[in-house]
């Protein structure tokens, strides 16, 4: 049954005779036996930007009634009736092709990061589970690919003028989750219950305090394993590191990282760098925002 709901999923679709990811429904969960306040809601997240750790305060906030499911991962979590809160990467646009539909009915809990950060990251993880050799010519290849990926992501789920306008869409910036964890987090459980239940200010702290020591701290599913992390990643220690970063981030500034609210990373201060050899991915003018 599980494996066939996860097959057929898709964003506002049927998934079987019972159950409609296109209405707004709470759903008495089995682990707990009683209604969950949450609404079954899809967390369309670039990878690494924040998914796991936003997703260990809810299950800490929420207990039993917070029902996670994966459909970039079966093997993480299957989606089941049960299961009210769906990540997806949306990997289907790498090619260009991706099949998730965005429904006026479906509820959407955003994450979305810098780039530069996030591709960083994106990669280190890639090659410490031996899936990528770690060489300049791999990450040569793998930067402008994940960045062609990162602005179609940003394009469909932020920018959209019907996504940012839409109420049943609640985007969470890395920055703002890291900087402020207790109000980001409050506003996404506020999201996630329809504003509906009161938020428990008591339990939200100690939720977030069990995974945040400066933001450092998260839970790895197997074996429930406490991690620590870096509180804050420098993009200028990465040893790919180059003056192409300088102007990567110049040439997003104006029709991304502006209109998403997500801080630069180099100021004023940085030397001006030569220019670019890395060839950008290019976009359809239509995407482009006018002034």
């Amino acid at each position: 049954m599980a494996e066939r709901i996860h097959k057929q999923y898709a964003y506002g679709a049927q998934l079987d005779a019972n159950t409609h990811w296109s209405k707004m429904t709470r759903t008495e969960t089995r682990a707990c036996g009683r209604m969950s306040p949450i609404l079954k809601t899809v967390n369309p997240c670039f990878p690494r930007s924040g998914h796991r750790f936003l997703r260990n305060i809810f299950e800490a906030y929420f207990d039993d009634q917070f029902v996670f499911g994966s459909v970039h991962n079966a093997a993480e979590r299957k989606v089941t009736e049960d299961t009210n809160y769906i990540k997806d990467h949306d990997t289907g646009l790498l090619s260009g092709k991706s099949d998730r539909q965005i429904t006026s009915d479906a509820r959407y809990l955003v994450q979305y990061r810098h780039p530069l950060e996030s591709i960083q990251s994106y990669f280190e993880f890639i090659v410490c589970r031996g899936k990528l050799e770690d060489s300049p010519e791999k990450w040569a290849g793998f930067l402008p690919q994940r960045l062609r990926f990162w602005k179609a992501f940003v394009r469909k789920w932020c920018l959209d003028p019907g996504m940012r306008a839409n109420d049943r869409v609640h985007r969470v910036q890395y920055d703002a989750l890291y900087s402020n964890t207790v109000g980001e987090a409050e506003k996404a459980i506020s999201f996630l219950t329809g504003g509906q239940v009161e938020i428990d200010h008591k339990r939200l702290e100690s939720a977030v305090g069990q995974f945040s020591r400066g933001f450092c701290r998260y839970r790895i599913d197997d074996g429930m394993e406490e991690k620590l992390i870096n509180a804050r990643r420098d993009v200028r220690e990465f040893r790919y590191f180059n003056d192409d970063f300088y102007r990567l981030e110049e040439a997003l500034a104006r029709d991304y990282l502006e209109p998403l609210g997500i801080p630069r990373l180099f100021g004023d201060t940085d030397a001006t760098p030569p220019a670019m050899s890395v060839n950008l991915p290019t976009e359809p003018a239509r995407h482009r925002r006018a002034g």
